[in-house]
């Protein structure tokens, strides 16, 4: 009996790929911009829009010229208001409480207003083309208070990461540069709009430093500027002062929109892979920070309190 071969068999049943998701584009530097390119468009942007950028940038700027002079004509007018709520103390000094009401709506209103018109300026500067005032305005109605939730997370996780040795803050700076676009452009809240930004920058981060430094530079200069004219006259520094105040925020507006246009167009599909633990690296170093600080001034201040020889030592 001869010996039979033993049937191949093949599985014909078909098999589902593993899918995994698609990693973030990562772009050559060399397909980005160049500095002169980004400084030449954005001076083109703001010569095509120069007085909406100019009014939209003076608007925080007026508001508290004119709050402030409100509070004077206000105190004028009827004094005993900022000291109908004064205490005494054990040296008979008054303490004017009062004060704190009219000074609190009086910040609450310039915060608002900063807001409000930062929202605007930034809507103006990316978009594509010129939009009214008004419209600019009315467009970032509902995205008031997640902006500023927004920026209060940034601020924890930037103030705080500068507890350690400043370079985190650095790091986390550049990252979340594109941050306000997120917002702004793409939808994105909270931590998520932080992380987009992060997806833009990864792969470029020295090339995005590199833009960033002109900004840096320009303010310098900007401010090198302000100096010299001080000891010319008073008059007209504070006049070059309040023009700073408007050039600088408009600048920095319109440069850093051109350039997340060109981050757009060079690194198409940008999607956020980031996971929980991810969100709490950035956002723990942060409140770590802010802990480590309240903890290193609590220290500080109990020693002192129980050592006050070594105070008064430090203080001749």
């Amino acid at each position: 009996m001869s010996e039979q071969e033993a049937p191949i068999i093949v599985d014909t049943v078909e098999k589902t790929p593993t899918e995994t998701p698609a990693p973030t584009p990562v772009v050559d530097a060399a397909s980005l911009p160049t500095i002169d390119e980004v400084m030449n468009e954005t001076w083109a942007r703001i010569k095509a829009r120069f007085w909406s950028f100019t009014l939209l940038a003076a608007i925080p700027v007026i508001s508290v010229l004119v709050i402030g002079l409100l509070l004077v004509i206000l105190f004028i007018l009827f004094p005993s208001l900022f000291s109908t709520l004064s205490v005494h103390t054990m040296s008979d000094l008054k303490f004017p409480f009062g004060v704190f009401i009219p000074l609190g709506i009086a910040g609450l209103a310039i915060i608002a207003v900063t807001v409000w018109s930062m929202l605007a300026l930034y809507t103006q500067a990316i978009s594509p083309v010129q939009i009214p005032i008004k419209q600019a305005f009315l467009e970032n109605k509902s995205r008031f208070f997640p902006f500023i939730w927004l920026s209060l997370l940034l601020g924890i996780i930037i103030c705080g990461s500068f507890v350690f040795f400043v370079i985190p803050a650095v790091i986390f700076s550049i990252f979340f540069v594109f941050w306000i676009f997120t917002f702004l452009v793409e939808g994105e809240r909270g931590m998520a709009a932080l992380l987009k930004s992060r997806e833009y920058v990864r792969g470029n981060w020295w090339k995005t430093l590199g833009y960033m430094s002109i900004l840096f530079v320009v303010s310098i200069v900007l401010s090198f500027i302000l100096r010299l004219t001080e000891k010319v006259s008073v008059g007209l520094s504070g006049l070059l002062n309040l023009a700073y105040q408007i050039f600088f925020p408009m600048f920095t507006a319109v440069y850093l929109s051109v350039l997340f246009s060109k981050y757009q167009i060079a690194k198409k599909g940008v999607t956020i892979t980031a996971t929980k633990k991810d969100k709490w690296v950035y956002l723990g170093t942060g409140i770590l920070g802010f802990l480590l600080m309240f903890g290193v001034l609590a220290g500080t201040v109990l020693f002192f309190r129980h050592n006050p020889t070594m105070l008064l030592m430090l203080l001749k």
